[in-house]
């Protein structure tokens, strides 16, 4: 949610306009009275404060996004830093797919290239897991092997662990293992297809 925020945010105070600018303020804002004098009408009094009362968001939320991004581990740094290598070398793919498909290339050649994009979200999918995850809870997930893999058991012991992380709340040293197990097993089940 934070991206988004801060991306339409910033697109918003590019291209101000009143009223999407008054929809932005009634998701983010918190102050009652000032929806409800924006929603009363548009003149320059109400665009001014808009505007204001927007930026003073902008950057109370940038600042919260450079203290997540500050209390990040070196090792999720460095993977969102392949992460978005990753994502440029999936849209020069992409790009050859169109070409080849423009110039009726041979299946093969649009099927390599189809399984490269594939794999690539695949690393795409658990690294960006890995920061939702540290965003969510405030530390990298520890990895850990199940001796159990079929997908019985880890509906199973998810929906334990979910009751434990609820449970566990104010002990936060037996809640980070919890959570730590609660991630891998939703990740060894997104591997089998199920969400």
């Amino acid at each position: 949610m934070q991206k988004t925020l801060l991306t339409e945010l910033t697109a918003w105070l590019e291209k101000p306009q009143y009223w999407p600018g008054v929809q932005l303020y009634e998701t983010y804002g918190s102050s009652a009275f000032l929806k409800k004098l924006f929603r009363s009408s548009e003149d320059d009094y109400n665009r001014k404060k808009l505007t204001e009362e927007l930026t003073k968001l902008l950057d109370q939320y940038q600042v919260q996004e450079q203290a997540v991004l500050d209390s990040m581990p070196t090792e999720l740094t460095n993977k969102l830093e392949v992460a978005r290598r990753l994502m440029d070398e999936r849209s020069a793919l992409k790009e050859r797919l169109r070409v080849y498909d423009g110039q009726k290339a041979p299946a093969e050649q649009m099927k390599a290239a189809a399984f490269e994009i594939l794999a690539i979200n695949d690393q795409l999918d658990e690294i960006y897991a890995e920061e939702r995850f540290f965003r969510q809870v405030g530390h990298l997930p520890e990895k850990t092997d199940f001796a159990q893999d079929s997908v019985e058991w880890l509906m199973k012991r998810r929906l334990t662990l979910r009751t434990y992380v609820s449970r566990y709340r104010s002990r936060p040293d037996k809640l980070q293992e919890y959570q730590n197990e609660l991630f891998q097993v939703e990740q060894k089940l997104q591997a089998h297809g199920i969400v």
